[in-house]
């Protein structure tokens, strides 16, 4: 927080360069390439190639505090090539030195933990320096979210009243799963899957013959670049820090120690030898691999059962609802709320205007966070609830889960999949068949599952 006087401050090495860079004026203008354009005297829509700093520059000339949208896809640990690279970590030494985070001695002041500032501050300074020039392009609706008000009229509908109330009810689930199963799967899967990203030293050598001023020093342009030479680590960690193996993945896990300790054990000598490479990602790696396993056993013996329990119609008021229309919102005049906020612009912004105009649909909402079902694999969210005129299909109430694609198993993670398993079982027991759940990817297979 910079604009008010807040005790918190998100700060890194660099950001005072990132600062200067912002200020830094360009001797750049842009230049039309008519011939590779295709209408050009009539057309609305402008492509501009080049570094995207220096563009958002340029653009403050002619619309400053005019743009109501910028859309940022910043690439970050893709894999992928990229004109700004992916992985913007610094040496341990570099940001040790960088930061004052070890004494004279070179003596270390913290533990080297996965979310120390080495690994993103060049990131975050590339980001930063483009971030605060795209915020002076926005306008003010631009920038201010809007707050949704709830409809209440869309509430007290008779379809929706009997819709919550078949939904409403709260549940608890049992399951027994095989451990030692559990085990020789995990044992498989992480053999199989595991790849941990080596770390690197890069070192990269410069001269500078003289110091123009303060402002490109501190952006790190005064200095020329000569060669860059990579030193490749066996072994990441130092002596002095220790690692809590056991117990970061029985608490990622929620699995005893004496579990995870077979699933150490019986895991490949080579696989093993990866926690030295790179220790907290091969923990997080590990983790999501044995939490994938987990879920997948989970999903064959798990019961759910009605408790005398239900959810508050104050899930839908509590907590103040905004967004930005044509960002991450429409308007609307079926669902609780006049604004519909969106995980994304795309399939669910496609669901939610379908519902809007669909005659058999009577009301709908995005279920808030407060409306959740307790799975093994943690907390999950449906993510909308419809409620269609009667007499029009043959399922008057359904919860919907929307993703873009059909092929489900395959293209969702094991923990996501199953907590949609989980669902299926949690409706099935509170419902009695009133009440259909089912992952839908538009309306139209939607209206296929309700009519059948």
């Amino acid at each position: 927080m910079e604009d008010a006087p807040e005790a918190y401050e998100f700060n890194w090495v660099g950001k005072q360069a990132a600062r200067a860079e912002v200020l830094k004026p360009i001797k750049k203008t842009l230049r039309p390439v008519k011939e590779d354009s295709v209408d050009w005297d009539n057309t609305q829509n402008l492509y501009i190639e080049g570094d995207n700093l220096e563009v958002l520059k340029l653009l403050q000339k002619s619309y400053l505090g005019k743009v109501k949208m910028i859309y940022i896809d910043p690439p970050y640990n893709t894999g992928n090539d990229f004109v700004y690279h992916d992985d913007f970590a610094m040496s341990a030494d570099e940001y040790a030195e960088a930061s004052g985070s070890v004494d004279e001695l070179g003596n270390k002041y913290i533990k080297n933990m996965d979310s120390n500032g080495r690994f993103h501050s060049d990131w975050c300074s590339m980001i930063y320096s483009r971030l605060m020039v795209a915020r002076s392009l926005l306008s003010e609706d631009g920038r201010k979210p809007k707050l949704a008000k709830f409809q209440k009229d869309n509430f007290a509908k008779k379809e929706f009243q009997e819709l919550w109330k078949r939904i409403n009810r709260r549940t608890y689930y049992q399951v027994n799963f095989d451990t030692s199963d559990l085990v020789k799967k995990s044992v498989k899967a992480v053999d199989d899957l595991l790849k941990v990203t080596e770390i690197r030293i890069v070192v990269e050598g410069g001269s500078m013959e003289n110091i123009r001023d303060k402002e490109s020093l501190e952006a790190g342009v005064a200095m020329t670049q000569g060669n860059i030479r990579t030193i490749h680590l066996t072994e990441a960690v130092g002596k002095g820090v220790t690692y809590d193996l056991i117990g970061q993945l029985v608490s990622a896990t929620g699995l005893t120690r004496k579990t995870i300790v077979e699933i150490l054990k019986g895991i490949k000598p080579a696989t093993f030898s990866m926690f030295k490479m790179n220790p907290e990602e091969f923990i997080i790696k590990t983790a999501r691999i044995i939490n994938d396993c987990k879920a997948l056993a989970v999903i064959q013996c798990i019961k759910y059962e009605k408790l005398n329990d239900e959810f508050s119609t104050d899930i839908f008021t509590e907590n103040a609802l905004r967004g930005k229309l044509g960002v991450n919102a429409i308007e609307s005049v079926k669902s609780l709320y006049d604004l519909v906020v969106l995980d994304s612009m795309g399939t669910e912004k496609n669901f939610a205007e379908s519902l809007e105009h669909e005659d058999d649909v009577v009301v709908y909402t995005k279920l808030p966070r407060g409306f959740y079902i307790n799975t093994p694999m943690g907390k999950y969210n449906p993510d909308w609830a419809v409620a269609f005129r009667e007499d029009s299909v043959k399922h008057v109430y359904f919860i919907a889960e929307t993703k873009g694609t059909d092929d489900l198993p395959s293209d969702l993670r094991g923990t996501e999949n199953s907590k949609i398993e989980c669902a299926r079982k949690h409706f099935a027991a509170i419902s009695e068949k009133d009440v259909i759940f089912d992952v839908v990817k538009n309306y139209q297979k939607l209206y296929d599952v309700v009519t059948k």
